[in-house]
């Protein structure tokens, strides 16, 4: 679960909390006021002017979140799917986004990888594997900049490493298997793979999380976070079967209706940080008068009724 508290505003000294959320809401008035046209497509990175505003406006310097995918191979070592790109295999363990760069209390993680057989190896500058010499021929991958203490939105992460050859293994697990060791634990925000589907008539939509709603066709991935991330808003999924199977999609604090199950919830983000790319919510009462709700890469096109943007990764 997510590792929250008061020390969230550590994370970004540089701007008060009560300026930051003010800064927040004149940056997404402004956007609304650039309104693209109906079907016009959105799914295309925002404007690097406005990533770098929203990057300020968040945590008060220039930056960005970059991903790591991590998933459980077939054999006994594990792998990284993908650092700072999309991953195709939605079979991921862990989906994590840290920044790129120092911001607040944070420390550099390093990953590096080898062949024969293929795995992965993670140090901090404070957290080593002896002998580091079996590092000197591994190729680093990347680094991203995690915190080393619990804020607002993060989810704490375990590294942990065997032997025998060496490889590490990042698990959400207070405890994995006995062959494991700690080594160490960062905090990040934890983020989920959703799908957006259509029924096999072509006349409903839906959001899906993991296997769910197969059966349906799906249109494309998305990512996005578990928990409340600085910048972000509420995404809850509601479903009801009567007399047919559809969707609903509200913002913020869950308002229950009669009728209407929720799913799941997830988190989306407000503004454009580097990235993301921009989608649509859109409502409408057809066919036949039924109300349902859907996540689009275009603006709508009647009668469907656009209700809010929604910046999420690529999956």
């Amino acid at each position: 679960g997510g590792a929250g508290g008061g020390a969230g505003d550590d994370a970004y000294p540089t701007i008060d909390a009560a300026d930051k959320r003010t800064a927040l809401e004149r940056f997404i008035e402004e956007r609304k006021k650039l309104n693209p046209k109906a079907g016009e497509i959105l799914c295309i990175p925002a404007r690097p002017a406005d990533q770098e505003l929203a990057a300020l406006t968040l945590f008060g310097q220039p930056g960005r979140l970059v991903p790591l995918y991590i998933k459980q191979t077939d054999g006994p070592y594990r792998s990284v799917c993908a650092f700072d790109a999309p991953c195709g295999d939605e079979r991921q363990d862990v989906r994590l986004f840290a920044f790129d760069r120092q911001i607040g209390a944070s420390t550099e993680i390093v990953i590096y990888t080898d062949d024969a057989p293929r795995r992965y190896g993670l140090l901090t500058e404070y957290a080593r594997v002896e002998p580091v010499r079996d590092y000197l021929e591994w190729d680093v991958v990347g680094s991203l900049f995690a915190s080393y203490a619990p804020r607002a939105g993060m989810t704490r992460f375990n590294v942990v490493y065997a032997h025998s050859p060496y490889r590490s293994l990042i698990t959400k697990e207070a405890q994995a298997s006995a062959i494991w060791k700690p080594h160490f634990s960062f905090y990040a925000y934890d983020a989920e793979r959703f799908s957006v589907r259509v029924s096999p008539d072509g006349g409903f939509y839906g959001v899906s999380l993991g296997r769910s709603l197969e059966d349906w066709r799906a249109l494309f991935h998305f990512v996005a976070f578990t928990e409340q991330v600085p910048g972000t808003t509420r995404v809850n999924v509601m479903e009801r079967h009567d007399p047919v199977r559809r969707f609903k999609i509200s913002l913020g604090n869950i308002a229950t209706r009669a009728g209407w199950t929720v799913l799941f919830s997830f988190y989306a983000l407000e503004v454009p940080l580097p990235g993301t790319t921009k989608l649509s919510l859109q409502q409408c009462h057809e066919p036949e008068g039924y109300e349902q709700c859907r996540i689009s890469q275009h603006m709508p096109i009647k009668p469907w009724r656009h209700s809010a943007y929604l910046y999420t990764y690529d999956a």
